[in-house]
């Protein structure tokens, strides 16, 4: 866990450096961020009990998976969840808090300077798809 420490002193260093950068960017991706939740998944789930009945599933899985290291798995799940809720009208990813996420210049950024999370192989071959 020594590499997850250091990973979250350098993830710091890039937010302090692209608030010095640009001192708008912090409070433009926490309210984009805020967005998703807000305006789009909780409508949808407010309004369709087979989608939050996945969304209770899925995050059973990912607890339950994720607590016996059975990472690999994590990844079909969480695709699931995103299937079920598009199939019940929520697109997360198509949405249009999503894309300005996405889409935003100080977001880019972040990604752009993040260190890379390589501190547990079996985490990025799930983030990858990679293994499952």
């Amino acid at each position: 866990t020594d590499c997850w420490v250091q990973w979250g002193r350098d993830f710091r260093k890039v937010l302090d450096d692209l608030a010095a950068r640009d001192p708008e960017c912090s409070g433009r991706i926490t309210r984009l961020l805020e967005d998703i939740p807000t305006t789009v998944l909780a409508p949808g789930l407010a309004a369709n009990a087979g989608a939050r009945q996945a969304l209770a599933q899925a995050l059973a899985d990912y607890s339950r998976l994720w607590s016996q290291g059975r990472i690999a798995e994590i990844r079909p799940v969480l695709i699931g969840l995103l299937d079920t809720l598009r199939n019940n009208g929520i697109d997360l990813q198509g949405s249009a808090p999503f894309q300005a996420l996405a889409n935003d210049r100080c977001f880019q950024d972040l990604l752009n300077h993040s260190p890379p999370l390589d501190c547990d192989p079996a985490f990025v071959q799930m983030l990858r798809g990679e293994g499952a």
